[in-house]
């Protein structure tokens, strides 16, 4: 399986859908607002998807000016996703490789 979960990025809330594998959708879709209560629940939801799919999954997401700064400030300390080195791991080394080729456009 490829788990993966997408967020649609908006002002202090986004929109999440999670996939364990090629159009094989999890659950239902939902919104999360970006307070602490639901990004913790979002923590959740992804551990979730971790011990149904044996691995944690990629998020994806678009950089939306600064609105997606709540969300990318919690992967890296709760998740595992975080810093090796001065390089980014996980889900933030997709995510830092998609801003840098927006940048490039």
């Amino acid at each position: 399986m490829n788990p993966v979960v997408g967020l649609d990025v908006a002002k202090g809330e986004s929109q999440v859908q999670a996939f364990l594998d090629q159009s094989k959708p999890y659950g239902k879709s939902f919104s999360m607002k970006h307070i602490k209560e639901e990004l913790e629940h979002f923590l959740e939801f992804l551990k979730e998807i971790e011990e149904v799919t044996g691995q944690m999954p990629m998020v994806i997401l678009e950089s939306t000016g600064h609105y997606h700064s709540p969300v990318v400030a919690l992967l890296p300390v709760q998740v595992g996703y975080g810093k090796n080195g001065n390089e980014l791991t996980g889900a933030l080394l997709h995510y830092q490789k998609l801003l840098f080729l927006w940048e490039l456009l």
